[in-house]
This record gives C-alpha cells, structure tokens and sequence, in this order.
C-alpha cells in the first residue's frame, strides 16, 4: 500500500484523473441518444470517438511518463479545448472542463524534492 501511495505521489495522478473523467464525458455525450434521435456534432461518429480517445491517452500517459507532462498536459488541454466545437459543445460544456482544468493540474504539477519530507498531521 505505502508503495503505492510513493508511485502516485511521484507522478500527476490528480490531474490525470482528472482528464480521464473529462474523456470519459466527451466519450459518452457523443453517444447520447434523445427520443431515438442521435446527437452528434462534426463528422458523425469520428470525432466524438478519436478526440476524447486521444485526450485520454495523454492522460494516462502523463501518469505513466511524468518528465513528459507539461506536453501531455498540453494535449489534453489543446484537445479538450477544441472538443467545444467538436464533440456536443465539449461534452455540454462538463468534459471540456474536466479535461482543461486536469491539463492545467498536468502542466503546473512539480515533482517533489527527495531531500524535502513532507509534513506529518499531528
């Protein structure tokens, strides 16, 4: 357990949840199925599918490879941003917040110092 905590603290586990909750909602908005009418947006299909595939990715690539985490972050924030035009106005506007504010999280995330401990609750 302690050894996890130490791999989710070394890496932006916060943000990348984060972006992956935002793909997760650009994903399935573009599903959305109203009265038997599809609700889509852009090219049918291929945008609402590859867009919050890609911004998942980084996601869990920011996670996996934290040196590389300001581009993922930049990614994630790029595609979410353009999934406002794309993907049912950013997945009604809560994907596309998602996923900008967990690039944000990415981008600005610095890893700790190894000499710096952290501080203990009393």
């Amino acid at each position: 357990m302690r050894r996890a905590l130490a791999w989710l603290r070394a890496r932006p586990s916060i943000g990348s949840a984060l972006i992956l909750a935002g793909a997760c909602v650009l994903f399935f908005s573009g599903r959305l199925e109203v009265g038997g009418m599809a609700v889509q947006l852009g090219m049918p299909g291929l945008q609402s599918t590859i867009l919050p595939a890609i911004i998942a990715l980084s996601g869990v690539l920011a996670a996996v490879h934290p040196a590389q985490h300001v581009f993922y972050g930049l990614v994630a924030l790029a595609g979410s941003l353009y999934s406002l035009v794309a993907v049912n106005l950013g997945g009604y506007v809560v994907g596309m917040l998602l996923g900008c504010i967990g690039g944000v999280v990415v981008v600005s995330w610095l890893p700790r110092r190894a000499g710096v401990e952290a501080p203990e609750a009393a």
